[in-house]
């Protein structure tokens, strides 16, 4: 009795969830009350757009990528402005100085950031197009630098619909990419800039932007020269060597495009120019006139606490001779 009490109870917060922030359910859409909570959706649709859990190999709805900051310290030196209608955009956006400040409270963060050129952002799409069955194809209309990212970006369109995405290490514009969500019977050995399912690649291909979950986006090998390496199968999960060496399990069915990430040579880009660290974000430091902060040679210790003294105890204290008796009992 207990049991379909929680499970209706845990039914009927779902609804609630989902009609409070104006959800629809697609056909091919179904909630799990079993593995999720209404915090868990929450959280999921403010991921991905939508509080569903998806059904296993069927056609996943294109959503709206996220638009995200830079984390960590990154997030205080610029303040990307995203459009006002929340729609996805292939135009620059205009991003905010914060100079090592706290986006949120305004407060100093980091002090040694500052100053640099101003930028432009563009927001990347990681999504995949298509759906299972589908085969799409886009046109490569211009690959350029961009300074938010170490890797090269390429501006592809499918149609009027126009996107910016990490270009692979030989994209041209004029290349024709294509994005396939079928599953051969056989491993192929796909071209360089191709889109696939891991489980339909053959073993030894490089690839990267790889996703984790189906439908979530590439989170894996989306910096300058990184790739991943197909390793094997086991049953209905991939084997893959991510950037780190690390291998991982993944569903047959996340995409991956083919190839290497481009500009390899990102790591040869001498940082150590003051003018090129300057040109990024950072302070000028020179290193001197500063105060020893006790990490070398002598420590750095409190003063100890004020000692009271009393006149009366530096006078000489006169001593007191004392005497022993004995006493003789009869």
């Amino acid at each position: 009795m207990s049991n379909r009490l929680c499970s209706l109870f845990s039914q009927i917060s779902l609804q609630n969830v989902a009609k409070i922030y104006n959800v629809s359910q697609p056909s091919n859409c179904l909630l799990n009350v079993k593995t999720c909570s209404p915090s868990s959706l929450f959280d999921h649709q403010k991921r991905t757009g939508a509080t569903v859990i998806f059904k296993k190999n069927i056609a996943y709805p294109r959503r709206c990528p996220v638009f995200k900051s830079r984390p960590g310290p990154f997030k205080y030196v610029w303040k990307p402005n995203p459009p006002k209608d929340g729609e996805y955009t292939h135009r620059t956006l205009i991003a905010t100085k914060l100079g090592g400040r706290d986006p949120e409270t305004g407060r100093v963060a980091i002090n040694t950031i500052g100053g640099g050129v101003r930028k432009f952002y563009r927001w990347l799409d990681h999504s995949y197009l298509g759906n299972e069955g589908e085969t799409v194809q886009e046109k490569v209309f211009s690959v350029r630098y961009d300074p938010w990212n170490t890797a090269l970006l390429a501006l592809v369109a499918n149609g009027g619909f126009k996107r910016w995405i990490i270009a692979s290490e030989n994209m041209k514009p004029g290349d024709i990419i294509t994005t396939s969500r079928v599953m051969p019977k056989n491993p192929i050995y796909a071209k360089e800039g191709q889109m696939w399912p891991v489980g339909a690649l053959s073993p030894g291909t490089l690839i990267h932007r790889i996703e984790i979950v189906p439908g979530q986006g590439a989170r894996l090998a989306i910096a300058a020269g990184t790739s991943g390496e197909i390793l094997r199968r086991a049953g209905k999960k991939i084997i893959i060597r991510i950037p780190n060496g690390q291998e991982i399990g993944i569903d047959e069915w996340c995409m991956a495009s083919v190839g290497r990430v481009s500009n390899p040579n990102h790591y040869t880009v001498n940082t150590a120019c003051t003018e090129r660290r300057f040109w990024k974000g950072k302070r000028q430091n020179k290193g001197v006139k500063m105060r020893k902060d006790g990490y070398c040679g002598r420590k750095l210790r409190p003063p100890k606490p004020l000692r009271i003294v009393d006149a009366a105890q530096l006078l000489p204290q006169k001593k007191e001779q004392l005497k022993l008796r004995t006493w003789h009992f009869s």
